[in-house]
């Protein structure tokens, strides 16, 4: 697996966070995000209703890097 990938927006270098159920990937240039939930709702609502807290999530090391 890989931990970059390239942004659909801006096509910048996109970073891939994980909590072994959760995946997903930042762009640090525009803000664009997008990942997998798994058929988690509760995780999708909570990330889509305020995107700031996936920010929160790595910087606590909820989400970790992917390698």
């Amino acid at each position: 697996m890989t931990d970059k990938k390239n942004c659909s927006s801006c096509g910048k270098n996109m970073y891939g966070y994980t909590d072994d159920v959760h995946e997903l990937w930042i762009c640090y240039v525009c803000g664009h995000y997008s990942g997998h939930s798994n058929a988690d709702m509760l995780f999708f609502d909570l990330v889509n209703s305020d995107p700031e807290i996936i920010l929160e999530l790595v910087s606590k090391n909820f989400l970790r890097k992917m390698e």
